[in-house]
């Protein structure tokens, strides 16, 4: 009867399954299509949604960008979802919003964001470029020579995975694992992985579910000890480094000063912050480059016209890719943003505690504590943004209307919690997929994999097997 009739909630359309129950949103978070089923409650309900006995899911852009300028925030609750451009913006720019605290704890830091971002900072990569292409697309141009020549199946979509794995262990610990080379994932990554699956199901929560599946924290696995003995070699290591211009990303999280506080991270933190930016630049980094060729595959129009950009600006098919030249080749960059928008590796789930006082979103009400969920997947298909929304047409963001479609897309979140990684993902795009189309003809082998939403939006199976062959 509450949840009904008397919560604050109660005027927020929705199923009636989850103004009851919680296990609604439960269901939702595991069965693997939330984004599709949530697109669909959008289309019938409108941008603002109710998903649980205390839930709401919003689709508008603007509301969902300003939910995203938070600080950290305990869980509340209430939660809800956004799922239209207006209240994407709201949510994510509204500095009121605060972040669940889904993953880690930060709230003695006014602005975490500046403590990990400059290790992310374009001039750094920069940098650090010829080694981000020799440990990852260069590599991987050499193994799939190989199988060029033989002629068998390869999984491209876990060759990836290799590859952005190889990239950030570089990055990250000044140790490349080669798992382009010994083709099997590195322990350290399966425990991370393993954890944040426990994360995600906790927040579901079914705690009861994870110790069932013996699934348990970052402690009780051991993984975190495996960090803390890489966090104690780098600061060991840090004046060598420093002198010789060695830094890697773990030497700057362990100098890293709050610029407010002068405080700086704890070795809980940092365990954190390589938690997050290990499996984040794994996972979405692996998936855009999976479904951008699962869009080229399937659109021979828009593969052409690639190819032939990318002939043009690299006539010799074994030059070194280089990420300020992606001008030369804007197509790229437009196939890979239609498949953001259309297939975007983290289509929901980046949860907004709303403040005291509560918040107006696009006209509706939302509660104090209430959890908002910005949806950027079904803001991705709105109608009213898109035309033609469920076809794929990279000309989207080329031309006079590139620089609003690009303000519509929710690829790499807004505001302070932009991901502080997306010049270091696009430059492994740019890399990969430059240097794949340039050198091979890519058939594919088997059935389309469909989409299935697993912390991130990964093709089903977890692979896309192909064939190459060397292009004259």
């Amino acid at each position: 009867i509450y949840n009904l009739f008397l919560s604050p909630l109660r005027s927020v359309p929705g199923p009636l399954l989850a103004k009851l129950t919680t296990a609604y949103d439960t269901y939702l978070r595991l069965c693997g299509q939330s984004p599709f089923i949530r697109r669909r409650l959008h289309e019938q309900y409108g941008p603002v949604v109710r998903l649980g006995e205390c839930a709401m899911a919003r689709r508008d852009i603007v509301a969902c960008k300003q939910l995203m300028r938070a600080a950290i925030s305990t869980t509340g609750p209430n939660q809800l979802s956004v799922g239209t451009a207006d209240a994407l913006r709201v949510v994510l720019h509204d500095e009121g919003f605060r972040k669940s605290e889904a993953f880690f704890l930060r709230v003695r830091h006014t602005n975490p964001f500046r403590l990990v971002g400059p290790s992310f900072a374009p001039r750094e990569l920069i940098k650090h470029e010829s080694l981000i292409w020799r440990v990852g697309a260069g590599e991987l141009m050499e193994k799939l020579e190989i199988y060029a020549s033989s002629g068998d199946v390869i999984d491209i979509h876990g060759q990836f995975r290799f590859l952005a794995t190889d990239v950030i262990s570089a990055l990250l610990y000044g140790r490349c694992f080669h798992m382009l080379r010994v083709g099997e994932q590195e322990p350290l990554f399966r425990l991370l992985r393993l954890n944040l699956v426990y994360r995600m199901i906790v927040r579901t929560r079914a705690d009861w579910y994870a110790k069932r599946a013996l699934l348990t924290g970052p402690t009780e696995i051991g993984h975190a000890h495996f960090l803390q003995r890489h966090i104690d070699a780098a600061r060991d290591t840090a004046a060598a480094a420093a002198a010789t211009g060695q830094k890697v990303i773990l030497h700057q999280l362990i100098e890293a000063r709050d610029p407010d506080t002068d405080i700086g991270l704890t070795d809980e933190e940092i365990t954190a912050e390589m938690v997050v930016i290990s499996v984040a630049a794994i996972d979405t980094t692996q998936d855009i480059m999976t479904w951008t060729i699962d869009f080229m595959l399937h659109h021979p129009e828009c593969r052409k016209q690639l190819v032939a950009e990318l002939d043009a600006a690299y006539p010799d098919r074994n030059t070194e890719i280089r990420y300020q030249d992606r001008h030369q080749f804007p197509y790229l960059e437009a196939c890979v943003l239609e498949a953001f928008r259309m297939k975007s590796p983290t289509p929901n789930g980046m949860l907004r505690n709303t403040p005291a006082g509560g918040r107006r979103v696009c006209g509706v009400h939302v509660p104090a504590g209430t959890m908002v969920d910005p949806d950027g997947y079904s803001s991705h298909y709105d109608a009213q943004l898109w035309k033609d929304p469920d076809m794929y047409r990279p000309e989207r963001f080329l031309g006079a209307g590139a620089v609003e479609a690009r303000k519509q897309l929710f690829h790499f979140g807004a505001g302070p919690r932009t991901c502080a990684g997306q010049t270091l993902a696009m430059m492994e795009v740019v890399h990969t997929l430059a240097a794949l189309f340039r050198r091979f003809d890519v058939v594919l082998a088997g059935e389309r994999p469909r989409p299935i939403h697993q912390i991130f939006l990964n093709p089903h199976h977890n692979e896309l097997g192909v064939r190459v062959t060397v292009r004259a």
